[in-house]
């Protein structure tokens, strides 16, 4: 027996006129792309680029403390900090650490 598959085609126009802006509330897409348009990394990217990166991004909230990363470590994300402090320590030799801290309000 063959499987036929069939495609729904929304045009884009449509998509980005009727349905993105529901999308969008839900998965907080729109706070997203005005985080990355704000971002210097990002100026010279299409909308289309963007609401691909927006939508395959996921949020996640860390408590005071919470060590997101040790260095060496494999990680499979770039984070990004969009609201909050992040201290990132380095180690160096005799044991002791370098310490920064970044972030935005």
């Amino acid at each position: 027996a063959s499987e036929v598959a069939v495609l729904l085609c929304i045009p884009e126009a449509l998509y980005m006129k009727e349905l993105f802006p529901r999308h969008a509330a839900k998965h907080s897409t729109k706070e997203k792309l005005d985080f990355l348009r704000s971002s210097f990394l990002f100026q010279h990217w299409t909308a289309d680029q963007l609401i691909k990166l927006a939508y395959a991004m996921k949020t996640k909230t860390y408590a005071e403390g919470t060590v997101i990363a040790n260095e060496g470590e494999y990680i499979e994300f770039v984070h990004m900090i969009r609201k909050g402090r992040v201290t990132v320590r380095s180690a160096v030799k005799g044991g002791s650490y370098n310490k920064n801290s970044v972030g935005s309000k």
